[in-house]
């Protein structure tokens, strides 16, 4: 397992340069960790690498009385994977959608305005605010499971959350040293391509070895139909 302090100094030992400080070396690291559990899209790949199973969060917050969102956690990342409420048919995404499709969202919403009262049965995330249908009276518990960010690393002795034990340092050495170099070749500093070039090829092996690593969750497909049973009647 790699500390920061370790990270930080084996970025020190392939840049050979001074004038990159304690600080900004930690800066780096704790972006590239904050970038790889946010995705990293692969050389001729249009999709994002999936969430970190280790960030994994279930928590629970309160709606707020005649009001139709609530914002979620400050840790939350990405991936909101499922919803659930006091109601007896459960909280749904919108039907042929995900919990992200905010147009069905609003096509299955009863009302438009989105004032319809009740228990929480149907809900859709836009940016950082969760909206649902129906609105309770009174405050409601909602469980909300996603993945959350990573902590930043501030002492010598932290470690990065989420990225497996053996591929931390290949990870977020190679890419922010790949990122470095590149800079300095934007600034005139050709010779650093080559470098450039190495550092961000062993970033997408890692990523790639990475990949197997993370388990399929999907869950089985359903025929048409028994998404219904989690409808409001």
């Amino acid at each position: 397992m790699a500390t920061l302090e370790q990270l930080r100094e084996a970025i020190s030992g392939i840049l050979q340069d001074s004038s990159f400080s304690t600080t900004d070396l930690d800066k780096r690291i704790n972006l590239a960790v904050q970038t790889i559990a946010a995705g990293v899209k692969l050389p001729d790949q249009g999709w994002l690498t999936p969430p970190l199973p280790d960030l994994f969060s279930i928590e629970t917050k309160d709606t707020v009385a005649d009001q139709a969102w609530l914002e979620m956690p400050d840790d939350y990342h990405r991936g909101l994977e499922r919803v659930t409420g006091e109601s007896l048919w459960g909280v749904r995404p919108p039907r042929g959608g995900d919990f992200y499709s905010f147009d069905l969202f609003m096509r299955q919403a009863h009302d438009k305005k989105l004032a319809a009262q009740g228990q929480v049965y149907i809900a859709c995330l836009r940016g950082r605010r969760l909206y649902y249908q129906g609105v309770p009276a009174s405050p409601e518990t909602l469980s909300l499971s996603y993945f959350r960010k990573p902590e930043t690393m501030t002492e010598d002795s932290s470690v990065p959350e989420g990225i497996t034990d053996h591929l931390q340092e290949r990870l977020i050495v190679n890419y922010v040293c790949g990122k470095i170099f590149g800079a300095m070749i934007e600034d005139g500093e050709t010779s650093r391509k080559e470098g450039t070039q190495y550092h961000m090829m062993e970033f997408y092996g890692a990523v790639e070895e990475m990949l197997l690593f993370i388990p399929d969750t999907t869950a089985p497909f359903n025929v048409p139909g028994d998404n219904d049973l989690a409808e409001r009647p």
